[in-house]
């Protein structure tokens, strides 16, 4: 039997990879609802938080016919997870509450944090700006053993010399 967590990443995987049409995003919801609690855990509290959440189409034009992306979303405003998120990043109450608790981390491994969490949450959502890359591309092994090796030689590279590393 699969973690909670397994199922969750599972379903993020599935739905982040594809366009799914707005007839399904309902039944998407709760999936993913569902493999929230399984990964999470159940008690009161969760269960209100994943009500608070579904998975739902952001369009770019105001008529609501250019789908350009779908994923997590905060109810009833319909704000993309991402987005909420980048709002939160900025807000300088909350950085200084960090700095105060975490003196140790410096001002530019913070934003480094910021972005690479940014990029998590992003990566669970489905985008039009990358449907063609990853709608006509399967993972091969081989091929994704390539592309690993090729970055960690850039990273030592980077990390050899970081202002000539490309």
């Amino acid at each position: 039997m699969p973690s909670g967590k397994q199922t969750l990443l599972s379903l993020l995987t599935e739905y982040s990879q594809r366009y799914s049409e707005t007839s399904d995003l309902d039944e998407i919801s709760d999936r993913v609802k569902a493999g929230l609690l399984l990964h999470g855990s159940s008690s009161n509290s969760m269960w209100k938080a994943v009500e608070d959440i579904t998975w739902k189409s952001h369009c770019a034009r105001e008529d609501g016919l250019t789908v350009t992306e779908q994923g997590l979303t905060l109810e009833p405003s319909g704000i993309l997870l991402t987005d909420l998120f980048s709002v939160i990043s900025e807000d300088e109450t909350l950085i200084n509450h960090v700095r105060k608790t975490y003196p140790e981390i410096s001002p530019d491994a913070f934003q480094s944090a910021l972005h690479i969490i940014w990029l998590l949450l992003g990566s669970v959502e489905w985008s039009k700006a990358h449907e063609e890359i990853e709608s006509k591309i399967d993972v091969d092994g081989a091929q994704q053993k390539k592309s690993l090796k090729a970055y960690q030689r850039k990273l030592k590279e980077y990390r050899e010399d970081p202002e000539d590393y490309s």
